[in-house]
């Protein structure tokens, strides 16, 4: 590597390893298990971007997404199983050890290239920054809050329109109505016309030719005409 001015001693790189490797095998571990249910249609991009989404949700903000894209081409990173309790034992030991076990392929920073690591720890953030992340939540919040907006207003007047609709309905039946109580009207009124001048009819009759049950039938209906109208 040199004795240039960052020059970083051995146990400097093997500290900041155990961290890289620890954090990039939990990511592999994510992205493994989304690379297996990808759905149709979705690229190695789509990928990690849900792996992304998902490990910063569960565990913390991922940034070593350079140094993974490294390593995953070798085969010890090549299909990572999903998480075991054995892996979550290995991964805790791995972290409380004083010192890092020669024996362990994916824990020996003799096996990396150290030469292709980026000193410079601002190479090792992710390509979008969390500060752009942010203001692109906040504008897709206000498009969806706009968007809310609009739906809502949308409905709001299609509800007004159905209850004019409904209130118009109400009113042309309550019209219909009238009309036909007035018809009724008017009918009943014709009934008792035409009634007043059977009855005047009937009382203006002579009845003197009746006799018997006829006669008596005859009497009765004047009588009950006379109380009617008050004769």
């Amino acid at each position: 590597m040199g004795k240039e001015k960052d020059y970083r001693k051995e146990y400097s790189i093997s500290s900041k390893w155990t961290d890289i490797n620890s954090k990039c095998h939990q990511f592999q571990e994510v992205f493994q298990r989304n690379w297996d249910n990808m759905e149709s249609g979705q690229n190695d991009a789509n990928v990690i971007t849900r792996a992304l989404e998902e490990y910063n949700a569960t565990k913390d903000t991922f940034t070593y997404l350079r140094c993974w894209e490294l390593l995953r081409g070798s085969p010890k990173w090549a299909n990572v199983p999903t998480i075991t309790s054995s892996v979550r034992r290995k991964s805790k030991r791995s972290k409380t050890s004083s010192s890092v076990d020669p024996d362990t392929p994916t824990s020996d920073a003799r096996n990396v290239n150290l030469n292709i690591i980026v000193d410079n720890e601002e190479d090792l953030e992710l390509e979008q920054p969390p500060g752009r992340r942010s203001a692109k939540n906040k504008r897709k919040k206000a498009e969806s809050s706009s968007s809310n907006h609009e739906i809502l207003k949308q409905d709001f007047e299609e509800m007004n329109r159905r209850l004019q609709d409904i209130r118009d309905l109400g009113d042309r039946r309550l019209q219909t109505i009238e009309e036909r109580n007035l018809e009724n009207k008017k009918f009943v009124a014709i009934q008792e016309s035409r009634q007043i001048e059977k009855d005047i009819k009937f009382l203006s009759k002579p009845i003197d030719h009746l006799t018997g049950d006829a006669l008596i039938l005859a009497q009765m209906r004047r009588e009950q005409i006379r109380r009617k109208y008050g004769l």
